[in-house]
This record gives structure tokens, sequence and C-alpha cells, in this order.
């Protein structure tokens, strides 16, 4: 009797877990026959996410000034300059989350630049700097 449980059991088991191994066998040797790690970095080049760092010319700015700034768009596996986006979107946002400024940067080798200028009329307070690209 314990012979049949153990072979119930065992039965049981790979009716659970052989349909999840051919399923993964046939998720990464659908395309060519690609091994797992072949298809994890064609996925990973495919998919390849961005990074952007931007610096300001100053850390503190007065009613009249204007926020220089560059940036730099970049592979985010491989760091390098990544020059696949066309347009670089750049925002200034006051700290209650309204939408202050915005402007759209064109990249050139991976870098871009751009100004805002500060009204005289705008209240003091803390600002935020957003960027991100159409990908």
């Amino acid at each position: 009797m314990e012979g049949i449980q153990r072979f119930l059991h065992a039965v049981v088991f790979m009716g659970l877990i052989a349909p999840g191994l051919l399923s993964a066998h046939s998720f990464f040797y659908e395309n060519n026959g690609d091994k797992p790690i072949e298809s994890l970095s064609k996925h990973a080049t495919a998919n390849a996410p961005q990074k952007i760092f931007m610096h300001l010319d100053n850390l503190e700015y007065f009613a009249g000034e204007t926020i220089w700034f560059k940036g730099y768009l970049v592979d985010g596996i491989t760091n390098q300059p990544d020059a696949s986006s066309a347009n670089v979107y750049v925002e200034l946002w006051d700290i209650q989350g309204e939408l202050v400024k915005s402007l759209i940067a064109q990249p050139d080798a991976g870098s871009f630049y751009g100004e805002f200028l500060i009204e005289e009329n705008i209240p003091d307070g803390n600002y935020m700097i957003r960027a991100y690209t159409d990908r």
C-alpha cells in the first residue's frame, strides 16, 4: 500500500511540475533555439534602459536668473552615450506638483543642454527639474 501511495505522489508531482518545465523550455528555445543566457542578453539589448544625468550651473537661483543645465543620455547597461532617443523632455515643477515650465531638448551624441528663465514674479521655494525620454 505504501508503494502505491509513493507512486501516486510521484505521478501527481510530475503532473504538476512537468508542464512548467515544458513551458520554460519552450520560452527559452522558441527563438532559433537560443540558450537562456543568449535569450536574456538579446532581450536586454533590445530593451536596454536609458539613464539621464544632469548638472546645473548653480545650486540656488533667484527671480530673474536663468537656470542653465546640461544633460547626458546613456545606455543603462554599458553607461556609454545613447543617441537612440529623438527627444528629451525637461520640466520644472514646484513643490505643490504644478508644472512651471517645460522644454524639449534634442540630444546630440547623447548630450543635451538648455535653460529655464526664472520670471521676476515666481514665488520663493523649492523646485524640481525632471527629465525623461520618449522611449
